[in-house]
């Protein structure tokens, strides 16, 4: 979780590089990270294979229709799995996506921490100094999102 001014002063500030940074290094702490990339990979292939790739790129299309196939976000974190330098607005657009990074302004924020409220969970546990944020960015986020916290009592 970071918040900032803006959404993109949190980009700025590197919270979705560390968000990337996080993610990938878990994936590789577990083994998983190269299995994730391979897969992905597959999938992108046959999504973007001339002739559609047949019955499993319709299946991949379908699922990726409902949300549960290959998101924009897997494929971004892939992409920096593999080596890729995928620019950290387009980590920010794919990731934003999902409500489980919670980085942007503190209306963002509040946008994504209502999700949540929403389904009942009254409690984050959550990284604030991950990466190359910068120590003043971490007081300020904590300080935005210590404003916030009243809201959801």
């Amino acid at each position: 979780m970071h918040c900032a001014e803006t959404d993109e002063q949190a980009v700025r500030n590197g919270a979705v590089a560390a968000a990337a940074w996080y993610t990938v290094k878990a994936l590789t702490f577990f083994e998983a990270g190269d299995a994730f990339a391979a897969t992905v990979r597959h999938q992108r292939e046959l999504l973007d294979a001339p002739d559609g790739g047949g019955l499993t790129g319709d299946f991949l299309r379908a699922e990726a229709a409902t949300t549960t196939g290959p998101t924009t976000a897997q494929q971004v974190i892939a992409r920096v799995l593999e080596g890729d330098d995928v620019p950290d607005r387009e980590i920010f657009e794919a990731l934003n996506e999902q409500d489980s990074l919670i980085v942007g302004s503190p209306e963002t924020c509040r946008r994504k921490m209502r999700t949540y409220a929403d389904l009942g969970i009254d409690r984050l546990m959550t990284f604030h100094q991950v990466g190359g944020i910068e120590h003043e960015d971490v007081l300020t986020s904590l300080r935005l999102i210590g404003d916030l916290i009243p809201e959801f009592a």
